[in-house]
């Protein structure tokens, strides 16, 4: 039901601006299933929607200067205008950065109250099925414009011991006493003001104390008027009724007027009074009257600039004020020659041009309008004990400690004249604050957002245990008037960073892994002073790979790279989980195995020197190499046993082992380990061994006769003489031999020789032993010869013959 009344709400819009349609009916519109394909295909409706988009109030680019308009109120993170504007309603959505919001939700029309929720019903039965063309088409339709037709507010400001802001932006302090022309436009809109004396009996400086509204020609009127006494402000209607005051609890969203002034209560610390909009196609001029400590203000906003406005605040033509009469006056002018500029707007000049209304206040005109001079203080300001001589000059220093500059710690003219024209330091205070105030305005309406600029870099590759770091100065990236005043942020926020004194460091570790990042981006947002912004998306290509080598990134298009774990003993999406190798093997000791191998093998340590390395599946199982069974792996010289993980050396008999692999021959005859019990007998070493010999002169027939004399005298001759060492041979060898080998001394060669005789006949003895047992053995097979004497005599005559 509230839908369909909202619907014929819509209608009757559309009949106000003159737009014929047909009545709507719940049968026309049908359930809400219906509702988003009978709105898109209305084209009436559409028509409705193309023309109220142009005409109603653009939304601001920035949130700031969407909150300066009074005419909108914030609701959530939208500001929706407060007036209908051919039945249209603008509502303007802003981002956490405080940028509009194009096609958000709730970034569009309101058509009149009746249908508000109704739109909202529209957008679910267009959006919230799963058909992007129909909620693009709702889009299409009914989101609000951008920004580009919305124009900057304008503002002039006139506040406390009066000074006078005009609509040119121009400024000038002004003390005249009465009722004055303050801003007019022709038959438009007038703006009177009342001043009086900020101090009883000084006529050096006065103060606003009332407003009056007019439009023309029907001149209906609304007043603002300062009670001194209870120290608020008193809002009075068209009839002269008393509608509220700021002591009163007001709704700020709750209209106080509409008709001919749309009026809302402002209750905020910085400006409680009233926002008043004159209902006049007058560049959306509007006002804001405020009271702030013993003064009153007034705020002209306008969305473009003002032309044909007179008055205190009226423009400036070619740099001079232009008074009633044409008269000109420099903007460089004296303070006595802008109180002139100012008195030539004074209702004194045509007491019927008066809007105020003195049953009000008390008093009339004549009461209201004494006209004074003030003390032109201007010229004083470099002589200080001249300026404050009325004053206590004892506190020159104290009054200008209280009007110095929080910026450049200068001293504030304004600040300064107010307490030489009151001797009041409390009032040059409040008048230092308002100028703080005014020119962070200042500041504030002449800003632009800072902005990054083509060298802040687009995108980065960050690589865990690699590229492990990133470090940017954002400061050189970004341009702005006061980049002092800058700060950033970076979204979404990872803990391994931090931002000081503008300087990006980044210690890239593991937080990326698990983020879900946007586009594959990080957003670095940049304020300055007055909270505007600017953000610039950077690519982030990264690789959380427990070790760099794990990366492979597929192509130059891919964000995120695939971890190629590099062993067995590794995985996980990162290869970030480690198994412990030596759950998985068994090796031959426990204490081998190394909990930290990280490689394609075994964990399992090489067996020791000795053994060898037998496998089956994961267990390790280490054999006893033996040695002895390679002359290629051991080193001794003669017989080699083995043992368990090694070998050792040994000798064959006659032999000794000298160091661990050398065997060397043991001299029996030197050590007396021998025996030779036969008469004459003498040891005789030989390698490995030793045997009995006889002495000199003395022979044996084999190797188990005993020594006899020998019978040969040539024999017997040679040995133990002094003959030559040819003979000596040639006895011996029977045959001629070369010298083999020197000798120092005849008897080293003797002796040499004699030995050599002993081993050849030795060698004799042993060859005709064996030729003996040939023979026996012969003989003893010949059957003929069984007679033991023949036997013995051929033996006799075999063994003896030459």
């Amino acid at each position: 039901m509230a839908k369909t009344f909202g619907l014929f709400l819509l209608y009757v819009c559309l009949l106000t601006v003159q737009i014929t349609i047909n009545k709507a009916t719940a049968q026309q519109f049908g359930s809400t299933t219906n509702l988003c394909e009978k709105i898109l295909t209305d084209k009436n409706l559409i028509s409705l929607f193309a023309e109220t988009k142009d005409a109603a109030n653009p939304c601001a680019c920035a949130e700031y200067d969407m909150a300066q308009d009074a005419m909108f109120e914030k609701v959530g993170i939208c500001y929706e205008e407060l007036l209908f504007n051919d039945c249209v309603k603008q509502r303007c959505c802003y981002s956490e950065n405080g940028k509009l919001l194009t096609g958000y939700r709730d970034n569009r029309f309101s058509i009149s109250d009746g249908i508000q929720h109704s739109m909202n019903e529209i957008h679910d039965s267009c959006c919230n099925i799963n058909n992007q063309s129909r909620c693009n088409a709702f889009y299409e339709i009914t989101q609000s414009n951008n920004c580009q037709r919305h124009q900057d507010q304008h503002a002039a400001y006139s506040w406390g011991d009066p000074v006078i802001e005009t609509v040119s932006t121009t400024s000038y302090s002004f003390n005249g006493h009465g009722e004055y022309v303050f801003l007019k436009s022709n038959n438009t809109l007038e703006i009177q003001a009342r001043t009086d004396y900020l101090i009883a009996n000084s006529t050096d400086s006065t103060i606003f104390t009332a407003f009056v509204f007019t439009i023309y020609p029907q001149k209906p009127s609304i007043h603002v008027i300062f009670n001194r006494t209870s120290m608020n402000l008193n809002l009075y209607d068209s009839k002269g009724i008393f509608k509220t005051s700021t002591s009163s609890v007001c709704n700020p969203r709750q209209p106080l007027m509409t008709g001919a002034f749309f009026v809302l209560c402002s209750n905020t610390a910085s400006a409680l009074g009233f926002q008043i909009a004159p209902q006049v196609k007058l560049s959306n001029i509007k006002a804001l009257v405020t009271l702030d400590n013993e003064f009153m203000n007034i705020k002209i906003t306008y969305s473009k600039e003002l032309a044909n406005m007179t008055g205190l605040a009226g423009n400036v033509q070619g740099g001079f004020y232009v008074s009633p009469n044409g008269a000109k006056y420099s903007v460089n002018s004296s303070e006595s020659l802008m109180f002139e500029y100012g008195e030539t707007w004074s209702l004194r000049n045509n007491i019927n041009s008066s809007n105020f209304w003195y049953n009000l206040t008390g008093g009339d005109f004549s009461f209201f309008n004494k006209k004074s001079t003030p003390r032109f203080l201007e010229n004083l300001l470099d002589d200080p004990d001249e300026l404050f001589k009325n004053c206590n000059n004892s506190m020159i220093s104290a009054f200008k400690n209280t009007c110095k500059h929080s910026w450049d710690n200068q001293t504030s003219n304004e600040c300064m004249l107010t307490i030489a024209r009151t001797c009041n330091t409390t009032l040059g205070k409040a008048i230092q604050e308002q100028v703080e105030r005014q020119r962070y305005e200042l500041q504030r309406k002449s800003n632009k957002p800072p902005t990054f600029m083509a060298s802040m870099p687009n995108e980065t590759t960050l690589i865990y245990k690699g590229y492990s770091s990133w470090t940017q100065n954002l400061l050189d990236h970004v341009q702005d008037e006061n980049r002092a005043g800058l700060r950033f942020e970076v979204k979404p926020n990872i803990t391994e960073m931090e931002i000081v004194g503008g300087v990006l460091n980044w210690t890239v570790g593991t937080a990326l892994r698990y983020m879900n990042l946007s586009d594959n981006s990080i957003q670095f947002i940049v304020y300055d002073q007055f909270n505007m912004s600017e953000s610039h998306s950077v690519r982030i290509r990264y690789c959380g790979c427990e070790d760099p080598s794990e990366c492979e990134f597929q192509n130059e298009d891919d964000d995120n790279a695939e971890c190629r774990c590099r062993n067995r003993f590794v995985e996980g999406l990162f290869c970030e989980i480690k198994i412990d190798p030596c759950s998985k093997y068994v090796c031959y000791k426990n204490d081998t195995c190394n909990t930290t191998y990280s490689g394609d093998g075994s964990p399992c340590a090489v067996c020791p020197l000795g053994f060898y390395e037998e496998t089956h599946g994961p267990n390790q199982l280490c054999r006893d190499l033996n040695e002895c069974n390679d002359a290629r792996t051991h080193n001794c010289d003669q017989e080699c046993i083995n043992d368990l993980g090694s070998y050792h050396c040994a000798c064959n008999n006659g032999y000794q082992l000298k160091g661990n692999f050398t065997c060397s021959d043991v001299d029996e005859c030197v050590l007396g380990n021998y025996s030779c019990p036969n008469p004459h007998e003498e040891c005789v070493n030989l390698p490995g061994t030793y045997t009995c010999g006889c002495a000199s002169g003395y022979s044996k027939f084999n190797t188990t006769s005993f020594c006899v004399k020998l019978v040969a005298p040539a024999v017997g001759s040679l040995v133990g003489s002094e003959q030559s060492t040819e003979q000596l041979s040639e006895c011996y060898n029977k045959r001629p031999v070369k010298k083999q080998k020197t000798f120092s001394t005849k008897s080293e060669e003797l002796q040499y020789w004699q030995i050599q005789y002993f081993k050849g006949e030795v060698e004799k003895q042993e060859r005709e032993k064996q030729l003996f047992d040939i023979k026996i053995r012969m003989v003893l097979a010949d059957e003929k010869r069984r007679d033991q004497k023949v036997v013995d005599d051929f033996i006799n005559g075999a063994y003896f013959e030459d």
